[in-house]
């Protein structure tokens, strides 16, 4: 295996070209949608992030309303969801083993020597197309922080008590590359929350996050509750996921369905958070390693030169009785 690590511009953690350190200076124009029983609002420049899903029965925010951008250099608001791609997570030393070569990228500056959560989240975005209930993001990138052309699209539609968001990626590149996605939210929680869903795997992770390859088999549901983070940090990945979760709280239920290639999901919840964040992904975090050592089912996939993956995720609000009189 050859290293071009060597070959290429040496990278730091000040050459990591985030344009969301500089949010303050972007706009802040927001795209509106609503149906009957659920409002959104995207804010393209903000890394495509979906700043609110709020349902209009009962007043309650599903997601962490973004209000304004607070967030240290490099960093961004625990709030609202953004897109992971083209790959979620973690890259491990920002190494990466592709074929017969093993590529630098800059490090992320908040997780180093590791790279973190893909590029897309750190790039204004252009919304393309738009009615009341239906909204198109897309964005183009070529550079350092990911060496292979992409492009990229969200497509956010509402109907009823539910949102419907299609992720999707090509490699514009001239060669082959590793590509993955996800979707991380800021789920709000109150009262007795309860995360719920079937998986057949747990991972087993290190304190900087990143798996070591072992797994444990699961034969029983997984419930994850408030409890689980209330003194600590909470985070599991999981594989085989059945592509259906449940968010309990005390004023509903939200239930979340995938597509395929979301066979993994990342729940994560720091020590106190009034949060939840269930990361649909596509694969384990630093999986294009974790892969190219011979470890198995980690989500991997390479795509072509022309060649996109795509993946649906929807969310269901169900109301308690007493929340929607």
């Amino acid at each position: 295996m050859r290293d071009t690590t060597d070959e290429s511009p040496r990278h730091t953690a000040r050459s990591l070209a985030l344009p969301m350190a500089h949010a303050d200076a972007l706009s802040e124009s927001r795209v509106r949608l609503a149906s009957e029983t659920l409002e959104a609002e995207l804010v393209p420049g903000w890394g495509g992030r979906l700043a609110r899903l709020r349902s209009k029965v009962d007043g309650y925010d599903l997601v962490a309303p973004i209000e304004q951008w607070t967030a240290e250099p490099f960093g961004w608001p625990r709030r609202g969801a953004y897109p992971l791609i083209p790959y979620s997570n973690r890259i491990a030393h920002a190494r990466l083993a592709v074929l017969d070569q093993v590529v630098a990228l800059p490090p992320h500056p908040l997780s180093a020597p590791h790279t973190l959560h893909g590029v897309c989240q750190i790039l204004p975005w252009q919304c393309v197309a738009q009615t009341q209930r239906h909204a198109k993001l897309c964005v183009d990138y070529a550079g350092a922080e990911w060496p292979w052309a992409i492009h990229a699209e969200q497509t956010f539609e509402l109907a009823g008590s539910e949102l419907t968001l299609r992720l999707a990626v090509e490699n514009r590149a001239d060669t082959p590359m590793p590509a993955g996605l996800g979707w991380h939210p800021y789920f709000c929680v109150k009262g007795g929350s309860v995360v719920s869903f079937e998986a057949g795997q747990k991972w087993t992770i290190g304190a900087d996050y990143l798996p070591d390859g072992a797994r444990t088999q699961l034969d029983r549901p997984v419930v994850v509750r408030g409890d689980d983070w209330s003194t600590g940090d909470y985070a599991g990945y999981f594989s085989e996921w059945t592509g259906q979760a449940v968010l309990s709280v005390a004023g509903g239920s939200l239930e979340m369905h995938v597509s395929e290639p979301l066979s993994h999901l990342v729940v994560f919840a720091p020590a106190g958070a009034d949060f939840v964040c269930i990361e649909p992904v596509s694969h384990v975090a630093n999986a294009f390693n974790l892969a190219h050592d011979g470890v198995k089912g980690t989500g991997h996939r390479m795509l072509d030169p022309g060649e996109s993956m795509q993946a649906m995720i929807r969310l269901h609000w169900k109301p308690t009785d007493r929340a929607s009189r």
